[in-house]
């Protein structure tokens, strides 16, 4: 019983350092070919003025 623990762990760290080796299959794309929509940036510049004026009215 315990040498089929044994050989279990074994077979366990060795499958797992096999698979860590892998390159990973995620297909992500690269910052500099997504666009943001001006849509976006306007509720962004808008979102961010709300902040300033949330930090000025705590700072006095």
């Amino acid at each position: 019983m315990i040498k089929k623990f044994i050989m279990i762990g074994f077979v366990c760290l060795l499958s797992t350092t096999g698979f860590a080796q892998k390159k990973p299959v995620f297909n992500l794309q690269p910052k500099e070919d997504t666009e943001v929509s001006p849509i976006v940036k306007e509720k962004v510049d808008e979102y961010a003025k709300e902040i300033d004026a949330i930090i000025q009215e705590e700072k006095n």
